[in-house]
């Protein structure tokens, strides 16, 4: 008797893998296949992992119920499945469930979308077509692309010069895919979100499977489902933090998925954002990095220099200047601020005393009458006194945009200020625009423009303050983001800063300062030359969770090439502890993150 091994499409335990089953006589399967199979008292779906002759230790089992009509899984897409659900320390069943979408009973129509033509000045018209030669010159690249319009032409471009290549592009998110759907939709396109019903997802994935369509066109969940027709994949804003999913399990990486995928099956891959991460220099080849030169360069203000000629900290005298040409020409000015509120802090004048939220320890933000923790989302009335000290002279320290806003109100009486974060969204046609990172990735429409004749980063630093050893790419790409704006909007970009020196650097020389940058973390011995997997428990009793966590932080202190970091407390939720590997060490920590029980959440990329 032929005994099949399959995986159920179930959310399983990570110990369980395949479970065995009788064959029926006469029915022919492969690995792959798509069947019913019975489990616990209800009808499933499953895939075929492996048939054989051999005798099974378990009595009485139970017999596989017939082959699914659904076209079977290519080898490479199972394999696929396999390598992630081992890298991830998750059972195979329950990555086939994360993954695969439940097919509908009923053909599930697909939501047609109107076509539009994508128009290019002729000025862009040369970076797109440098873009395009260096996808032609190179299997797989990062490749500076300044921003989703000058993207979305390169793919295009793409699909004209490739008519028999299948193509998957991945995007940040649902507001990406609805700007990009309407210019791909003519060379057949299949959307996978993640917002669509399981019945349309899979009806989406299989039509570009079967070939019926030939672009795919997805947020991180579409990683999940590469397909063995795929030729090439475009992951348009590759340092965006939306390709990981962090907040539930799998907890993945679509760049880590399809570099994976690349491996596998060689097909083409290419990285599209306004700048690199530094981590970019290790996953590609130095002939792999393509960085279109940053023309024309941003002005940066020196802070510090002019703070005796300005009038307000962060309206700087080069500034007003080119606020009142911009306003003189009928044009609008674009002021970026990401920070929202009155004041970014409150402080105790008397004693120094800080007010960190309760709930999460974040910072507490200022606003007309509460404080908020924009980190939880707790809010409280202002304060009257010190909790300390008993003090009532409580300052506001830092510049919100609210305050921000009324002094650009002050030194351009005659102009309209508008403000617009996710709060706050005021009269949108205003001369001068405030706005916060809201407007750039939820409220703008992406292919518009805006009249804008000057854009202004007004403190280029804020991401510096990060204490994330990613600070200074982020800092960075928001001034390459603002920077391709403005070149769409043909719009002069100032940048104030306090370090212009800092900027200058990559500006100069992007490779050499990338470079130097990646250096400082092979020192300090962060990603990507080690890899952090997190540990966490969700659990108020955390007593009993610290034991747990310590029992488990034993097994790996003892492993080479492994560094156990301390507990981390979340009051009323639980800890956390998060490992340091090296490369090497990997395996071995993958297979004994296999055998944690299910109520320890684990992700093994957990800095990415």
């Amino acid at each position: 008797m032929l005994i099949a091994e399959i995986y159920p499409i179930q959310r399983m335990p990570r110990k369980f893998s395949a479970f065995d089953y009788l064959v029926p006589e006469g029915l022919k399967l492969e690995r792959g296949f798509f069947v019913q199979i019975p489990l616990r008292n209800q009808q499933v779906l499953g895939i075929v992992k492996e048939i054989h002759e051999r005798f099974s230790p378990r009595q009485n089992l139970k017999t596989v119920i017939g082959i699914s009509s659904l076209p079977k899984l290519s080898e490479v897409e199972l394999k696929n499945f396999e390598w992630l659900a081992k890298d991830l320390a998750q059972s195979i069943p329950s990555i086939l469930n994360a993954a695969i979408p439940t097919p509908a009973k009923r053909p599930s129509a697909v939501s047609k979308v109107v076509p539009l033509t994508l128009k290019i000045r002729t000025s862009e018209v040369p970076a797109i077509q440098r873009s395009l030669q260096a996808i032609e010159e190179r299997r797989m690249a990062f490749i500076s692309v300044s921003d989703i319009t000058r993207m979305t032409a390169v793919v295009a471009a793409y699909l004209h010069a490739h008519p028999k290549d299948q193509v998957t592009v991945l995007v940040p998110g649902l507001r990406e895919i609805e700007a990009l759907a309407p210019f791909l939709t003519g060379f057949g396109l299949s959307i996978v979100s993640g917002e669509e019903s399981e019945g349309r997802r899979f009806t989406a994935w299989n039509n570009f499977r079967a070939r019926q369509t030939r672009v795919l066109l997805g947020s991180r969940v579409a990683s999940l489902l590469l397909s063995a027709a795929t030729d090439v994949v475009f992951v348009f804003h590759s340092g965006h933090e939306n390709h990981k999913q962090r907040d539930r399990n799998p907890r993945y990486d679509a760049r880590d998925i399809v570099l994976g995928f690349q491996r596998q099956t060689d097909c083409r891959l290419y990285f599209f954002d306004s700048a690199p991460r530094a981590d970019d220099f290790v996953l590609f080849k130095p002939e792999q990095i393509y960085l279109e030169h940053p023309e024309p360069r941003p002005i940066f203000v020196n802070l510090n220099d002019e703070r005796p000629m300005s009038e307000h900290p962060l309206i700087s005298w080069t500034l007003d200047g080119a606020i009142n040409d911009c306003l003189k020409s009928g044009r609008r000015v674009l002021c970026f601020y990401n920070r929202k509120g009155k004041a970014s802090s409150l402080r105790c004048a008397d004693c120094g005393q800080g007010f960190p939220c309760p709930a999460c320890a974040g910072v507490f933000t200022v606003y007309e009458t509460s404080i908020r923790c924009h980190h939880c989302g707790r809010a409280e009335p202002i304060p009257l006194l010190c909790p300390k000290c008993g003090g009532i002279r409580l300052v506001e320290k830092g510049f919100g945009n609210q305050t921000i806003k009324q002094a650009l109100l002050k030194q351009f009486p005659e102009t309209t200020v508008s403000l617009i974060d996710q709060a706050i969204q005021e009269d949108d046609s205003a001369q001068i625009l405030l706005v916060t990172s809201y407007y750039l990735e939820t409220y703008r429409q992406f292919f518009s423009r805006g009249n804008f004749g000057l854009v202004v980063n007004l403190d280029a630093d804020l991401p510096l303050l990060d204490p994330g050893f990613r600070s200074f790419e982020n800092a960075l790409r928001i001034v390459e983001d603002l920077r391709g704006l403005a070149t769409r909007e043909s719009a002069v970009f100032v940048a104030q800063t306090r370090s212009p020196e800092i900027f200058s650097a990559y500006y100069d020389n992007p490779e050499a300062c990338l470079k130097k940058e990646l250096e400082l973390r092979r020192s300090y011995e962060v990603p990507p030359f080690v890899r952090w997997v997190s540990l966490k428990i969700r659990d108020p009793e955390e007593l009993r969770v610290e034991l747990e966590l310590k029992t488990a932080a034993e097994i790996f202190r003892s492993l080479p090439g492994v560094t156990v970091f301390p507990i981390k407390y979340e009051h009323g939720k639980g800890c956390s502890i998060s490992l340091s590997v090296e490369p090497n060490s990997m395996p071995v920590v993958l297979e004994k993150l296999s055998e944690l029980p299910d109520r320890v959440i684990i992700d093994t990329n957990a800095v990415s």
